[in-house]
């Protein structure tokens, strides 16, 4: 068992960015009356997919940037807009 000076030491040698996670799943774990290690659970649990997300994000944002890419995606796009033309043209002749 960590001693009280040993236990003390510990929480000032955390970066700022640690406690503030402490914090809050203090006062998530309060407010919802669930124990923090769920609480920590849960957040570790969600975190692979928040990872895939900013992954997929910025991959759209780089290729957003990309000049060949927003060709290809502009053509399509015209394609696209042709297709439902005459898709709604021979719905309103029906």
């Amino acid at each position: 068992m960590i001693e009280l000076i040993e236990l003390i030491e510990l929480i000032v040698c955390l970066p700022i960015e640690a406690v503030e996670i402490w914090q809050k799943s203090n006062r998530i774990s309060n407010k919802y009356n669930i124990p923090k290690n769920q609480v920590i659970e849960n957040a570790l649990a969600i975190y692979p997919d928040q990872l895939k997300r900013a992954e997929y994000a910025q991959s759209y944002s780089q290729a957003g940037k990309d000049e060949e890419v927003m060709l290809m995606a502009e053509e399509r796009m015209e394609e696209y807009m042709i297709i439902l033309s005459s898709r709604t043209k021979n719905k309103s002749s029906d």
